[in-house]
């Protein structure tokens, strides 16, 4: 999804998102997206408080209604693991929230402050990485990898 802060593409998107949930028969829901759901306190903006993004606020209700499992974002260059959030808040149901990580040129290594809701946060802060998604019978599983191919986390969902 591209999370354009034009009201118009916004309204659009949320159309379609509701519409293509609603209508999916697939056993597994991911939805993949560049801006993150969270906000993040920093180094460089001192008002920057941890809490939910006005992406979060207006995306998350509808990921809960249509009982997506997994939500992969980006935005940030860092990779952290939140868990099941719901209501804006821990969970043992709700989708799971994880910060993809770090690609490219641009690093953030030390400028992101922990956040209430983070479960593990990738001590490689500059490090290259990606992710494997892989689905066995009632199980995904979302592995986090290192450029060179060194396993950093691994988290196991359940139906």
């Amino acid at each position: 999804m591209n999370e354009s802060y034009r009201d118009k593409v916004k309204a659009e998107q949320m159309a379609w998102l509701e519409q293509d949930l609603a209508a999916t028969t697939k056993p597994w829901k991911v939805v993949l997206m560049h801006r993150d759901t969270f906000s993040y306190p920093n180094t460089r903006v001192a008002s920057m408080q941890a809490g939910f993004s006005d992406m979060g606020e207006l995306f998350m209700p509808v990921f809960e209604k249509y009982d997506v499992d997994l939500v992969l974002s980006a935005h940030y260059h860092m990779y952290r693991r939140r868990g099941h959030v719901e209501s804006f808040a821990r969970s043992e149901k709700g989708p799971y929230y994880i910060i993809t990580g770090v690609a490219g040129d641009v690093k953030y290594a030390n400028i992101w402050k922990e956040h209430p809701l983070d479960e593990y946060v990738s001590p490689y802060l500059d490090g290259d990485n990606y992710l494997v998604l892989r689905k066995d019978n009632n199980q995904l599983t979302v592995d986090a990898y290192l450029a060179d191919g060194t396993q950093f986390d691994s988290v196991i969902l359940s139906k």
